[in-house]
């Protein structure tokens, strides 16, 4: 040890302070180091649970609020629990597309459009065999869309998903589906 000198005579001296004092620094900075990890933790727990509510709301406009985006992501949770669906709520600009050009496998999407105030239900086979075609027809239109022109469009989604959740849960007895 030619070229540090001086890393020779830290490594022999022994930690400074009696034997009490060396245990109750070791211990508080095991605390600081839990401390730590739990912070870490947490932020990681909310940061997961955004991600999550921005992946069942996409809102372009800016109609949904947060408490209801994080209401939408718990129903999605309870969907994805009871029924094996995930929810998928999509509030977008534009036209909408020509009606059964999605067919999810295992999603419940919701599409709203605000400018021409219109609605699309894409529903997974099991569950549009559950539901029925014209009550997903009539659930878009007087639900949805209704819920477009006069402006109520988180109580047309609330309906929407009740109406679809007791169709799908009636027969399982799942329910009622969570506020």
């Amino acid at each position: 040890m030619i070229f540090f000198p001086r890393f020779r005579a830290l490594r022999t001296s022994r930690p400074k302070g009696t034997l009490p004092q060396r245990l109750a620094r070791g211990v508080m900075l095991g605390c600081i180091l839990a401390l730590v990890v739990w912070a870490f933790n947490a932020n990681v727990r909310n940061r997961l649970a955004k991600v999550r509510e921005d992946a069942v709301v996409r809102d372009e406009i800016g109609l949904v609020s947060e408490k209801d985006r994080k209401q939408f992501a718990d129903l999605s949770q309870a969907f994805e629990k009871n029924f094996g669906v995930a929810l998928s709520i999509r509030i977008l600009r534009g036209e909408p597309p020509a009606p059964g050009e999605e067919t999810p496998m295992r999603a419940i999407i919701i599409s709203l459009y605000p400018q021409p105030k219109a609605a699309r239900i894409s529903l997974p086979p099991l569950v549009l065999a559950a539901v029925g075609e014209p009550l997903r027809r009539e659930l878009e239109q007087q639900y949805l869309a209704l819920g477009l022109e006069r402006g109520y469009v988180v109580e047309g989604l609330v309906k929407t998903l009740k109406v679809i959740w007791d169709k799908i849960g009636g027969e399982q007895g799942a329910g009622p589906p969570p506020s």
